[in-house]
């Protein structure tokens, strides 16, 4: 279980669950926290949505920035 949300589940926490376990997370989603299960099937995580909430991302576990330039013109 991660007490916090989670843009990202480092591979280190991916590598520790083992084939048939779970993994409970917070993960924003476009400004909305889901609670998602997480079950491991081989090398593949599968996740479902259990609630919707709002948490600040844990330390360490954010997307890297990146720059992004848009375009507003026609």
């Amino acid at each position: 279980v991660l007490e916090g949300a989670a843009e990202v589940v480092p591979e280190a926490i991916r590598n520790q669950i083992k084939d048939g376990g779970r993994i409970i997370a917070l993960l924003p989603d476009r400004g909305v926290c889901r609670c998602r299960l997480g079950y491991r099937a081989g090398d593949l995580i599968h996740w479902r949505n259990i609630f919707e909430t709002g948490a600040p991302v844990l330390p360490g576990f954010g997307k890297p920035r990146s720059f992004e330039l848009s375009w507003a013109g026609k």
